[in-house]
């Protein structure tokens, strides 16, 4: 290898190399900063960015080898334009995926805890008038009601809430407390999930 192929491989491997792992350091050093506001913010948004860039990129060099044969993009003969052109085309395709995907998760669990929530109100309802039989019965129903053929019919966060209220004692004095906290963050669950940060898996995943 002379002197000017060296250099060229050398640009050229530089160059794919800032590619793939730009994204990456960028979001690596603001995890490493000290929090505030303003990092937390650049933190969300370049997580947003990495997601949704390297998977694009991943989906390119997929289709990239299903029609060249050659999987990493920097040994591929195409030029930049048929690349870009592609990654462009993975980044959409994926883009739906997440939307269609995260707004039907997202629409599942927002009726999982208004239900719940509900549920928790009525309960409230039934311990301030004192009414213990009703308040019982009201939790037998909704169990028989959210069980189906042993298939639980809430999310997770919905099940643990209704596990921990039947293990109160109508009488408890904390029975009252815990049922109008848990309905408030049930109440915050329903709003959250119509943030932006639903459409990023990422996200959700490190709210």
């Amino acid at each position: 290898m002379n002197i000017n192929n060296f250099f060229e491989y050398f640009l050229i491997s530089g160059k794919w190399f800032i590619i793939y792992t730009f994204p990456f350091f960028t979001l690596l050093f603001l995890l490493i900063r000290k929090v505030n506001f303003k990092i937390q913010k650049k933190r969300q948004s370049w997580l947003y960015f990495c997601e949704i860039y390297y998977v694009s990129l991943f989906l390119t060099m997929i289709f990239t080898n299903l029609q060249t044969g050659v999987f990493w993009l920097w040994k591929s003969s195409e030029n930049l334009d048929t690349i870009l052109n592609r990654f462009f085309i993975c980044y959409g395709i994926y883009q739906i995926f997440v939307l269609v995907k995260r707004k039907l998760d997202s629409s599942a669990n927002a009726d999982s805890y208004q239900s719940m929530k509900t549920f928790l109100n009525r309960l409230i309802i039934y311990k301030e008038a004192d009414m213990n039989k009703e308040f019982v019965s009201l939790v037998k129903e909704y169990e028989d009601k959210i069980v189906i053929d042993k298939i639980t019919m809430l999310n997770p966060i919905c099940l643990d809430t209704f596990n921990k209220t039947k293990q109160y004692d109508f009488n408890d004095d904390k029975l009252i407390i815990f049922l109008k906290v848990e309905s408030e963050r049930l109440d915050h669950n329903i709003q959250t999930e119509a943030f932006s940060w639903v459409e990023s898996f990422l996200l959700n995943i490190f709210k």
